[in-house]
Protein backbone atom coordinates (compact mmCIF):
# COMPACT_ATOMS: atom_id res chain seq x y z
CA UNK A 1 0.00 0.00 0.00
CA UNK A 2 1.59 3.65 -1.15
CA UNK A 3 1.92 6.12 1.86
CA UNK A 4 -0.52 8.30 0.46
CA UNK A 5 -3.33 5.65 1.41
CA UNK A 6 -2.05 4.40 4.99
CA UNK A 7 -3.61 4.57 7.95
CA UNK A 8 -2.54 7.27 9.38
CA UNK A 9 -3.79 9.18 5.73
CA UNK A 10 -6.93 8.02 6.77
CA UNK A 11 -6.91 8.74 10.26
CA UNK A 12 -5.91 12.45 9.82
CA UNK A 13 -8.17 12.67 6.67
CA UNK A 14 -10.90 11.72 9.27
CA UNK A 15 -10.01 13.69 11.93
CA UNK A 16 -9.72 16.84 9.52
CA UNK A 17 -13.45 16.26 8.20
CA UNK A 18 -14.64 15.71 11.98
CA UNK A 19 -12.87 19.12 12.88
CA UNK A 20 -14.52 20.93 9.71
CA UNK A 21 -17.94 19.76 11.36
CA UNK A 22 -18.19 17.92 7.74
CA UNK A 23 -20.54 14.87 8.32
CA UNK A 24 -20.58 13.78 4.79
CA UNK A 25 -18.73 14.24 1.48
CA UNK A 26 -18.13 12.89 -2.49
CA UNK A 27 -15.42 13.59 -4.58
CA UNK A 28 -15.12 11.84 -8.04
CA UNK A 29 -17.13 11.31 -11.38
CA UNK A 30 -20.62 12.65 -10.62
CA UNK A 31 -22.96 9.92 -12.74
CA UNK A 32 -26.34 9.42 -12.54
CA UNK A 33 -26.10 6.40 -10.63
CA UNK A 34 -23.28 8.10 -8.28
CA UNK A 35 -26.14 11.15 -7.35
CA UNK A 36 -29.02 8.73 -6.97
CA UNK A 37 -27.11 6.53 -4.04
CA UNK A 38 -25.26 9.45 -2.59
CA UNK A 39 -28.39 11.38 -2.63
CA UNK A 40 -30.09 7.98 -0.74
CA UNK A 41 -27.31 8.18 1.92
CA UNK A 42 -28.26 12.01 2.48
CA UNK A 43 -31.89 11.37 2.75
CA UNK A 44 -31.43 8.56 5.17
CA UNK A 45 -28.96 10.29 7.37
CA UNK A 46 -30.59 13.37 7.57
CA UNK A 47 -33.87 11.32 8.34
CA UNK A 48 -32.11 9.75 11.08
CA UNK A 49 -30.31 13.03 12.59
CA UNK A 50 -31.57 15.47 14.15
CA UNK A 51 -33.21 17.34 10.87
CA UNK A 52 -37.01 18.03 11.04
CA UNK A 53 -39.10 17.04 7.42
CA UNK A 54 -38.46 20.86 5.88
CA UNK A 55 -34.58 21.09 6.43
CA UNK A 56 -34.50 17.44 5.57
CA UNK A 57 -36.36 18.66 1.90
CA UNK A 58 -34.32 21.61 1.38
CA UNK A 59 -30.43 19.65 2.25
CA UNK A 60 -31.70 17.14 -0.65
CA UNK A 61 -33.30 19.28 -2.86
CA UNK A 62 -29.47 21.97 -2.90
CA UNK A 63 -27.65 18.69 -2.67
CA UNK A 64 -29.67 17.52 -6.11
CA UNK A 65 -29.20 21.12 -7.77
CA UNK A 66 -25.74 21.02 -6.72
CA UNK A 67 -24.62 17.28 -8.20
CA UNK A 68 -26.91 18.11 -11.24
CA UNK A 69 -25.11 21.20 -11.86
CA UNK A 70 -21.88 19.69 -11.59
CA UNK A 71 -22.74 16.68 -13.70
CA UNK A 72 -24.46 18.26 -16.68
CA UNK A 73 -21.20 20.82 -17.17
CA UNK A 74 -18.53 18.40 -16.69
CA UNK A 75 -20.61 16.28 -19.60
CA UNK A 76 -20.90 19.03 -21.90
CA UNK A 77 -17.53 20.39 -21.05
CA UNK A 78 -15.53 17.02 -20.93
CA UNK A 79 -13.71 16.95 -23.72
CA UNK A 80 -11.73 19.78 -22.89
CA UNK A 81 -11.97 19.58 -18.92
CA UNK A 82 -10.15 15.87 -20.16
CA UNK A 83 -7.75 17.57 -22.03
CA UNK A 84 -5.94 20.18 -19.31
CA UNK A 85 -5.93 16.59 -17.07
CA UNK A 86 -8.51 17.94 -14.47
CA UNK A 87 -10.57 14.90 -13.89
CA UNK A 88 -12.90 15.67 -16.37
CA UNK A 89 -16.76 14.36 -14.66
CA UNK A 90 -14.99 15.21 -11.23
CA UNK A 91 -16.33 17.31 -8.59
CA UNK A 92 -17.13 17.60 -4.74
CA UNK A 93 -19.76 18.18 -2.68
CA UNK A 94 -19.22 18.39 1.29
CA UNK A 95 -22.11 18.72 3.81
CA UNK A 96 -21.58 19.72 7.31
CA UNK A 97 -23.17 21.59 10.15
CA UNK A 98 -22.87 24.52 12.01
CA UNK A 99 -25.02 25.28 14.99
CA UNK A 100 -28.32 26.10 13.44
CA UNK A 101 -27.85 24.75 9.93
CA UNK A 102 -26.96 22.09 7.31
CA UNK A 103 -24.74 23.93 4.70
CA UNK A 104 -23.41 22.18 1.15
CA UNK A 105 -21.14 23.35 -0.45
CA UNK A 106 -20.29 22.01 -3.88
CA UNK A 107 -16.89 22.37 -6.36
CA UNK A 108 -15.75 21.39 -9.55
CA UNK A 109 -13.34 22.32 -12.80
CA UNK A 110 -15.06 25.40 -15.07
CA UNK A 111 -13.51 26.74 -18.29
CA UNK A 112 -12.28 30.12 -17.79
CA UNK A 113 -14.99 31.59 -20.40
CA UNK A 114 -17.73 29.99 -18.53
CA UNK A 115 -16.70 31.63 -15.12
CA UNK A 116 -17.60 35.54 -15.18
CA UNK A 117 -21.43 34.67 -16.36
CA UNK A 118 -21.72 32.57 -13.41
CA UNK A 119 -20.49 34.52 -10.75
CA UNK A 120 -22.94 37.15 -12.28
CA UNK A 121 -25.37 35.14 -11.95
CA UNK A 122 -25.10 33.70 -8.59
CA UNK A 123 -24.03 37.40 -7.37
CA UNK A 124 -27.37 38.76 -9.28
CA UNK A 125 -29.43 35.62 -6.89
CA UNK A 126 -27.71 36.81 -4.08
CA UNK A 127 -29.39 40.63 -4.56
CA UNK A 128 -32.63 39.03 -4.49
CA UNK A 129 -35.53 38.88 -1.46
CA UNK A 130 -37.17 35.85 -1.30
CA UNK A 131 -40.29 37.60 -3.55
CA UNK A 132 -38.29 38.48 -6.10
CA UNK A 133 -36.34 34.85 -6.03
CA UNK A 134 -39.69 33.53 -6.28
CA UNK A 135 -40.95 35.38 -9.10
CA UNK A 136 -37.86 34.68 -10.91
CA UNK A 137 -38.42 31.04 -9.92
CA UNK A 138 -41.90 31.61 -12.41
CA UNK A 139 -40.43 33.63 -15.10
CA UNK A 140 -38.00 31.06 -15.62
CA UNK A 141 -40.62 28.08 -15.95
CA UNK A 142 -42.12 30.02 -18.13
CA UNK A 143 -39.16 31.16 -20.29
CA UNK A 144 -37.46 28.45 -22.73
CA UNK A 145 -33.93 27.18 -21.78
CA UNK A 146 -30.38 29.60 -22.66
CA UNK A 147 -27.21 28.38 -23.24
CA UNK A 148 -26.14 29.76 -19.44
CA UNK A 149 -28.54 26.92 -17.90
CA UNK A 150 -26.86 24.43 -20.22
CA UNK A 151 -23.98 25.42 -17.93
CA UNK A 152 -26.05 25.22 -14.62
CA UNK A 153 -26.50 28.47 -14.10
CA UNK A 154 -30.56 28.71 -14.71
CA UNK A 155 -33.37 27.12 -12.62
CA UNK A 156 -30.60 24.88 -10.86
CA UNK A 157 -29.38 28.19 -9.33
CA UNK A 158 -32.80 29.71 -8.47
CA UNK A 159 -33.93 26.34 -6.75
CA UNK A 160 -30.66 26.30 -4.68
CA UNK A 161 -31.35 30.40 -3.50
CA UNK A 162 -34.92 29.43 -2.99
CA UNK A 163 -33.67 26.75 -0.06
CA UNK A 164 -31.02 28.47 1.09
CA UNK A 165 -31.55 30.60 4.32
CA UNK A 166 -28.96 32.98 3.39
CA UNK A 167 -27.75 34.26 0.57
CA UNK A 168 -25.65 31.57 -1.96
CA UNK A 169 -22.00 32.43 -2.01
CA UNK A 170 -19.59 31.60 -4.51
CA UNK A 171 -15.58 31.52 -4.55
CA UNK A 172 -13.31 30.41 -7.29
CA UNK A 173 -9.29 29.57 -8.10
CA UNK A 174 -7.97 30.35 -11.38
CA UNK A 175 -5.74 27.53 -12.90
CA UNK A 176 -3.26 28.38 -15.72
CA UNK A 177 -4.87 26.51 -18.36
CA UNK A 178 -7.64 28.60 -19.15
CA UNK A 179 -9.37 26.61 -16.28
CA UNK A 180 -10.90 28.10 -12.56
CA UNK A 181 -12.06 25.55 -10.21
CA UNK A 182 -15.64 27.28 -8.62
CA UNK A 183 -17.68 26.32 -5.55
CA UNK A 184 -20.66 26.94 -4.63
CA UNK A 185 -22.00 27.23 -1.04
CA UNK A 186 -25.70 27.47 0.69
CA UNK A 187 -27.05 26.66 3.97
CA UNK A 188 -29.89 25.56 4.46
Amino acid sequence: MTASLSVATLIELGNRLRLANIQLCFSGPFTTGIIQHFGAALRTYLERGQSNASEVTGVFSVYIEMAQNIQRYTTRHYEALASAGVGASNGIIVIGRNERRTLLVAGNWVLRPSLDPLIARVQELRSLDEAALKARYKQQLRAAPSDSEEDGAGMGLITIARHASAPIECEHVEHPQGLAFFSLSAEV
